[in-house]
C-alpha cells in the first residue's frame, strides 16, 4: 500500500502543478493504476487505465508504448475477471 500512497502523492502534486492533462500527470496515473492491478484493486485500476487512455486519445499525448501497455493492461485485468468480451478490444 505504500507505493499506492507514494503515487497518489505524486499524482496529486502533477496535477496540482501540471495540470490534469499534462503528460507527466497521465503518466504517473498510468503507473498508478498499474500499482492498483498488483494490490488487486480491479475496480480502481479499471477507472484510472481508462481514464489515462481516455487523456492520452484526447491530448494526442505521445508517450512511447503508452497507449498499446495501457490496452494491454486492460485487457489482462478484464480477462482476470473473466470479463473475456470486454478484454479482445484491448488486444486488437
Amino acid at each position: 500500500a505504500g507505493a499506492a500512497a507514494s503515487r497518489r502523492r505524486a499524482l496529486g502534486i502533477a496535477e496540482k502543478e501540471l495540470g490534469p492533462r499534462h503528460q507527466v500527470t497521465v503518466q504517473v496515473m498510468a503507473e498508478l493504476a498499474e500499482t492498483l492491478v498488483e494490490l488487486d484493486k480491479a475496480k480502481e485500476a479499471e477507472e484510472l487505465f481508462r481514464r489515462v487512455i481516455e487523456l492520452a486519445d484526447a491530448e494526442a499525448i505521445v508517450i512511447e508504448d503508452l497507449v498499446p501497455s495501457l490496452f494491454f493492461n486492460l485487457g489482462i485485468l478484464l480477462s482476470k475477471q473473466g470479463r473475456d468480451g470486454e478484454a479482445v478490444p484491448c488486444f486488437e
